[in-house]
Formats: structure tokens, C-alpha cells, sequence
């Protein structure tokens, strides 16, 4: 090979590397999530709330469903018996518009921006969390690089244009793949108010994926935890699965 053609290789490989890795913050904080990033995903988790009074356990079933940037995120509530009518389901399309609706005893309502700080199930994670990040309600900033739990990640500062009860909050995603290892949520003063880290991962067809992870309420003094049981990632699932009818 001439110098010139090897020259030329080494631009298309550059220029191959930078479309192939995410460089802004909006694109780092779009390739993750909490769920981690299958396609498809079909989990039995075992929440369990801890506090100053006990802890107590919740059976969940999650199902997610993403296509050509849309997703669609199922929670079901499916243990204790008598709670097992609560269901969390959330539609975004792919140009970032979001609708979620929360099923109780009390019958299914729609949730709007206002209930982002809503605790879900009783849990430490709230409607904002479970909700596929939209970057545009944010403004997004690339911080210095960050080692967390011995993981070396991207750290995305998000500061919300919306009001509620968090100044800004930092993501984590990892180097190596997608995965989110954390987020801190702080106040005006830069205050620590609640926490996100991952605890553990489990292969899902030769990808990493959350096994468990947990959520911490730094003012109450609560945590909620969240561990995968049973994983399917390659079963597509039915469109019915996310109708809002039938919540």
C-alpha cells in the first residue's frame, strides 16, 4: 500500500471511530439506560424497599420493547397479591415525546411532568427514573471522565429546565458499552440527595446487563433495591404487552 493510500486509511479509520463512539453529552446520555439497552427485555426482579422501620419485598415484572428510537416500558407489580393490580407504563416516541400512566386500587391516571418526582410503588425511584432520559429537557454538559466503583465512565452533567426538586443531576455511563454505573442527584449547594449505582451485572447473550442495582433517598434515609431474578432478551414482544387498555 502507497503511503498516500495508508494515509487515507488512517483518516477513514478515525473518522470511523468517531461515528462508531458517542462524543456529545446528549449522545452518551441517549445510549443508556436503566434497564440497560436490549431490544427487547422480559425480567422477573425482586424489589425490595428498606427503612428505618424494616424492610418489606415486591415482586416486578419489567418489559421493555425498543424500535427505531421509540421505547416502551411495561412495570407490573405482581407480588404481594393484594398489590398486584399497580402497574408503571411509559411511551416514548422517537422524536422524545413521552406519556406515562400509573394503575393503582384507585383506577389508572395519567401522569404529566408534575408527577416526575413521584415515587413509584412506594419505591425510591420515581417517574423521572423509570422514564427514558429526553435530552432536550435538560441542558447537558460533558464533565471530566469518572472512575466509579472501579469503573471507568463518561460523567454527564443534566440540568433540568423544568422545575423539581433536584439543581442538576450527573450520570455515569460506562467506557466500555452503555451501561449505566450511576447517578447523583444534587441541590443548589451541591448537596447529595439521592443516589443510583450498580451493584452487579449478568451476561444477557454475551452483553453485560444490570442484575442488580439500588436506589438511595440520602434526606429519608431510605433505599430501594432492585434485583433480576429472570432475564429474556430475545423474545419480541407483542404489541398488546404496552396498551394502555389494558393496564
Amino acid at each position: 500500500m502507497t503511503g498516500k493510500l495508508c494515509a487515507l486509511a488512517a483518516v477513514l479509520g478515525l473518522c470511523a471511530a468517531a461515528t462508531a463512539f458517542p462524543q456529545t453529552a446528549e449522545q452518551i446520555v441517549l445510549r443508556t439506560s436503566l434497564f440497560g439497552d436490549a431490544r427487547n427485555v422480559s425480567a422477573k426482579i425482586t424489589m425490595e424497599l428498606k427503612g428505618k422501620t424494616g424492610a418489606r419485598e415486591r415482586g416486578l415484572e419489567v418489559f421493555i420493547a425498543r424500535d427505531r428510537g421509540e421505547a416502551r416500558v411495561l412495570i407490573h407489580m405482581v407480588s404481594p397479591a393484594f398489590l398486584s393490580q399497580m402497574k408503571f407504563l411509559t411511551h416514548r416516541s422517537a422524536s422524545g415525546e413521552a406519556s406515562s400512566w400509573l394503575r393503582t386500587s384507585q383506577g389508572v391516571r395519567k401522569l404529566s411532568r408534575s408527577n416526575g418526582t413521584e415515587r413509584v410503588f412506594d419505591s425510591d425511584f420515581t417517574v423521572e427514573d423509570l422514564t427514558e432520559t429526553d435530552v432536550d429537557e435538560f441542558e447537558a454538559t460533558l464533565l471530566a471522565d469518572a472512575e466509579i466503583d472501579s469503573v471507568s465512565c463518561h460523567a454527564v452533567e443534566l440540568k433540568p429546565k423544568f422545575r423539581t426538586q433536584y439543581e442538576r443531576k450527573v450520570m455515569y455511563v460506562q467506557m466500555r458499552g452503555s451501561g449505566l454505573q450511576g447517578i447523583d442527584f444534587l441541590d443548589e449547594r451541591s448537596g447529595l440527595i439521592r443516589q443510583y449505582r450498580l451493584l452487579e451485572t449478568r451476561l444477557a447473550d454475551g452483553v453485560p446487563f444490570p442484575s442488580l442495582s439500588v436506589m438511595r433517598d440520602l434526606r429519608g434515609g431510605t433505599e430501594t433495591l432492585l434485583r433480576v431474578r429472570e432475564l429474556d432478551t430475545t423474545t419480541v414482544l407483542p404489541e398488546k404487552t404496552f396498551n394502555k387498555g389494558n393496564l
